[in-house]
């Protein structure tokens, strides 16, 4: 399961909640359900904690690569210009032609071209740090760019134990998210069909928000039985309701692919101000 099947799966429980949360009176006429269902609620919540810790790893690395980035990319630019200028101060074309730098070609090499560079840059700007405190560039600046390319080094690419702790966590939520998908597979499901006869409405808008929603993706076709993807050709499944389709839902567009999934129906889509797992958080 990577990273957009496990959203298209959150997603798809936030939809079920707030379809569920809307008709608590019916969900708490069962006492089996209800219990199924808050068992279920609050395995989404640890769910989206969990996903919530998983971008705040990857994002917080990679912030704090971008900002060693742009702090070396600075001091190289800062101290190479007053290398040109002492270079031809000295008439030293050679000099100055080695000391070409600019921040906006370094931040776009990035990687080992890059630190490389930086590597070439500093070699010069140590052999002749001595002679440029005059053109505002020292010692103490030299160590300290120095110190940034170190550290990129250290994080270009990302450390090994930083990786590990990193897949440790995902496959970690990997596994919650399948163990909530069971819950609805196997309790929650069955436990709708006992509401058919006299909840019609209600079971098919459930049935329609556990669909899975691939966005973004084109003429991708559902793994396995195309019959088995049916609900409504699903030993147990009842067809849905004519009364339940939404007059005013819309096709999906036409780079939305939607994965039937467990138990995929033709009828009424969430409202469009379902929740979102991407609201409010940061991928991946």
């Amino acid at each position: 399961m990577n990273k957009s099947e496990i959203t298209w799966k959150i997603d798809m429980f936030d939809r079920v909640i707030f379809v569920c949360d809307a008709n608590m009176d019916i969900i708490e006429s069962v006492p089996a359900l209800e219990d199924s269902y808050t068992a279920f609620k609050l395995r989404v919540v640890a769910d989206k904690a969990l996903m919530q810790q998983v971008s705040n790893e990857e994002n917080g690395y990679a912030e704090a690569k971008d900002s060693v980035w742009e702090d070396l990319a600075e001091a190289l630019d800062s101290m190479c210009a007053g290398l040109r200028v002492y270079a031809k101060k000295q008439g030293n074309i050679e000099l100055r032609a080695q000391a070409k730098f600019t921040k906006t070609s370094f931040l776009q090499t990035r990687g080992s071209d890059a630190i490389a560079m930086a590597n070439n840059r500093l070699t010069l700007l140590n052999a002749h740090v001595a002679n440029l405190s005059n053109y505002n560039v020292t010692p103490a600046k030299v160590t300290a760019a120095t110190t940034m390319l170190g550290q990129l080094e250290v994080l270009n690419p990302k450390p090994t134990g930083q990786r590990s702790v990193d897949k440790a966590i995902r496959k970690s939520l990997v596994k919650r998210v399948k163990e909530t998908t069971i819950v609805l597979d196997q309790e929650i499901d069955d436990l709708m069909l006992t509401l058919t006869a006299t909840e019609p409405l209600f079971v098919a808008q459930y049935f329609n928000a556990r669909r899975i929603q691939r966005t973004g993706i084109r003429h991708e076709k559902p793994e396995g039985d195309p019959e088995a993807m049916n609900l409504n050709h699903k030993e147990g499944h009842p067809p849905q309701p004519k009364e339940a389709l939404n007059p005013d839902t819309t096709a999906l567009p036409d780079d939305t692919a939607t994965d039937t999934g467990h138990s995929a129906t033709n009828g009424a889509s969430p409202p469009d101000n379902a929740p979102s797992i991407g609201e409010g958080q940061a991928e991946g």
